[in-house]
């Protein structure tokens, strides 16, 4: 493989810059690039967009960041054989431009080989798993290899006067909270790299 092949290779990604040492790794891994990695997300206040960056550094192989509120007519979806979908909740419901996302992308989403789902959402156990279901259609949670809450986290002084109030009547936390899971995002990674590299399983919600 020649140095001006590798710099074609990378040279198409528009949002995310591929370490050179981990595209030399997976092309000696695999022979060829395999088709890219694409993390789809929305963020609010920041935390569902760190843990899109995080899966960018851990999913192996190329991948492109794509951020739905900025960019929502979407990719060049023949270029990817793995989805990641990302999104916070709010009251118990997700961003309108994200559920449009969905909508419009509704079957290239479908096509791909490998999808993954996260919420970034302040519930932990079964009920922080319940919100996945309600984030995502129940056609997607069916296709998704895996799907976890990552957890999320609040700055009390980044709230306006209104939604600070909702969040402590809601949550009866005061004070600046987090339950961001760096593990649950590693094992994410883990699982969608397992999943290019093997032939497809059945969907499951991790638990």
């Amino acid at each position: 493989m020649c140095y001006l092949c590798l710099a074609l290779a990378a040279s198409r990604f528009k949002w995310y810059f591929i370490p050179k040492q981990k595209l030399f790794s997976h092309i000696l891994r695999n022979g060829v690039t395999a088709l890219s990695t694409l993390i789809a997300y929305i963020t609010k206040r920041g935390t569902t967009e760190y843990c899109a960056k995080q899966l960018a550094e851990k999913v192996e192989g190329p991948v492109e960041l794509l951020d739905v509120r900025k960019n929502p007519v979407g990719a060049d979806w023949s270029a990817y054989d793995t989805v990641i979908l990302g999104v916070p909740i709010y009251g118990g419901d997700i961003e309108r431009e994200f559920k449009q996302f969905v909508r419009e992308n509704w079957r290239f989403i479908l096509s791909k080989r490998c999808l993954g789902l996260y919420i970034c959402g302040l519930f932990d156990g079964e009920k922080g798993l319940a919100e996945i279901k309600k984030a995502y259609p129940e056609q997607l949670t069916k296709k998704a290899l895996v799907a976890d809450n990552f957890g999320g986290r609040v700055v009390q002084s980044e709230l306006g006067f209104i939604e600070r109030t909702a969040f402590r009547m809601v949550t009866k936390i005061k004070e600046d909270y987090s339950n961001l899971s760096e593990e649950k995002i590693n094992a994410f990674a883990a699982r969608i790299n397992e999943a290019r590299t093997a032939p497809p399983q059945k969907a499951s919600v991790s638990k």
